[in-house]
């Protein structure tokens, strides 16, 4: 008897010694991303008023479409200028929804309103509103320095946990394209 009982100890032992061994923790769903905003200055412009794209600018807005495909984006937004519908158009039009005009001026609000809808988020503004877009939604009372006026290459993307958790960074066009591969 003693030796059946010592076995089921050993046993029960090495049952629970093999339990505390295991894989990495995999996200829960309350720290797994729920949101994702990629907020993008509009694309190369032309001079004058209200500016065009250029064919510089057409290709990188085509090329953001491209880097996205994979994406599940829900909602895409612009601010009110030409360039910016024209770099959000081609996302737009790949997942079939209509750009939704924001006003940045009203950035926490709209930062509220980003944060709150589940999936993937496209903001297109400019070199002084995405940064400050950015800033709200990670409610940083300091904005994030504005983007050098040639500089179409960086972006921020913020991720957003079911728990509230904001991480917001700023990357690059090349740095999307490989976090989606």
């Amino acid at each position: 008897m003693r030796r059946i009982l010592t076995f089921l100890i050993v046993l029960l032992s090495g049952a629970m010694l093999a339990g505390c061994i295991s894989e990495p923790e995999p996200k829960t769903p309350e720290t797994a991303a729920v949101t994702t905003i990629y907020l993008v200055r509009h694309a190369e412009k032309e001079a004058g008023k209200d500016p065009s794209l250029t064919p510089d600018g057409k290709a990188r807005a085509e090329r953001l479409a491209e880097i996205l495909k994979n994406e599940k984006v829900v909602k895409v937004y612009s601010t009110d200028t030409r360039r910016t519908r024209e770099t959000a158009a081609p996302v737009a039009k790949a997942f079939g929804l209509e750009i939704e005009i924001y006003e940045p001026m009203h950035r926490y609000r709209m930062a509220d309103r980003f944060k709150s809808q589940p999936g993937v988020i496209v903001v297109v503004g400019h070199s002084n509103t995405i940064p400050d877009m950015a800033s709200a939604i990670a409610d940083k009372d300091e904005t994030y320095p504005d983007f050098e006026d040639l500089d179409y290459e960086s972006l921020y993307w913020a991720d957003i946990s079911a728990d509230g958790e904001v991480v917001v960074e700023l990357h690059s066009y090349k740095d999307l394209a490989s976090r989606l591969k």
